[in-house]
């Protein structure tokens, strides 16, 4: 006998040859692009930094790179992962909480560097250079780092336009590349 909603066995063996795959959306939008581009502006700016050599000592450079590092780099990114993980997403999720935490503490190091009396004594700033490699006093390698900082952010930027533009809002789309991994016999 056959009750309304109920499956029968041949209705059970039929579910199981086709899959339905039921998308849910998320509960809210999707903070990838705000996570890639805070990323992408705080890269920006600190290999532009790297790269031009100003007249002002290394010290006094990284203090333009604070408030944007909390802020932009770290909160930024933090609220996304936030957000992406209330979402399901624990990838990125656990990507953009641990890269903002990464740009938090380096504002707040690079802040407290010049407002903290203790941070003008010089094994302060030996443990500081040791950080941030700048012990190495190769301006080719600083050269380098800024080069691969631009072209990284340009990458993001690109990544994040890539998700923000959609045939939804716009008239083109960007190429975002497909990715197939082959599998491997174990």
């Amino acid at each position: 006998m056959n009750f309304s909603g109920y499956a029968t066995p041949d209705t059970r063996l039929d579910l199981e040859k086709h899959k339905i795959v039921i998308e849910e959306k998320p509960k809210y939008g999707d903070a990838v692009p705000l996570g890639v581009v805070s990323f992408a502006f705080t890269v920006l700016e600190e290999a532009l930094l790297f790269f031009y050599h100003w007249p002002v000592t290394r010290y006094e450079k990284l203090y333009f790179l604070a408030g944007n590092a909390t802020m932009l780099g770290g909160m930024s990114q933090a609220v996304a992962g936030i957000i992406q993980y209330m979402n399901g997403d624990t990838f990125h999720g656990a990507v953009f909480v641990s890269f903002g935490g990464i740009w938090i503490s380096k504002g707040l190091r690079t802040y407290m560097m010049f407002n903290n009396p203790v941070s003008y004594d010089p094994q302060f700033k030996e443990i500081y250079d040791i950080q941030a490699a700048a012990w190495t006093g190769n301006e080719v390698l600083f050269k380098v780092a800024g080069v691969f900082g631009i072209m990284l952010a340009s990458i993001s930027f690109y990544s994040s336009a890539a998700i923000l533009i959609t045939k939804q809002n716009s008239i083109f789309t960007l190429p975002k590349g497909n990715v197939v991994f082959p599998e491997k016999n174990v």
